[in-house]
């Protein structure tokens, strides 16, 4: 995985001359592998000490202001796809992103049994917010249930 830069200004880093407009590629695997910050960089070691840069939930100065919010977020959604779902089951082969940018699932099919919504609206209380036939102003997903 890796991202891509543009610089925006004539730079020197480390003895390398970059023109603006020079395009500079950063390769997350060669984080934490500067001899100069850790010892034994090509060693794995997931209690390596100290190591305060580590982002999201480790700390130090580029910690995730929303880690704690995702954290919550992530499991309500579990929660109430456990709630709602509770036979959902792997239907079919998972097909990978690829990408040398960011890694992710591109399908991922599942079966489940349908059940009644947790969350039906009697259509009178949606008023005229759901348009002429009941449905356009929700993408045609409202339940009736009257």
């Amino acid at each position: 995985l890796h991202f891509r830069r543009q610089c925006t200004q004539d730079y020197e880093l480390n003895g390398v001359q970059m023109k603006a407009g020079d395009k500079v590629v950063l390769w997350h695997i060669a984080a934490n592998r500067d001899p100069r910050a850790f010892d034994d960089p090509w060693n794995f070691d997931i209690e390596r000490t100290p190591n305060d840069h580590v982002g999201f939930g480790g700390g130090g100065p580029h910690f995730c202001l929303g880690a704690n919010l995702a954290r919550m977020e992530i499991k309500l959604m579990f929660r109430e796809i456990a709630k709602r779902l509770p036979d959902i089951h792997l239907a079919g082969d998972v097909a990978y992103l690829r990408s040398n940018f960011i890694g992710g699932v591109k399908k991922l099919p599942v079966a489940f049994t349908p059940t009644p919504s947790l969350n039906t609206v009697p259509m009178e209380r949606l008023g005229s917010a759901a348009g002429a036939s009941g449905t356009e102003g929700f993408g045609g997903d409202v339940e009736r249930t009257s």
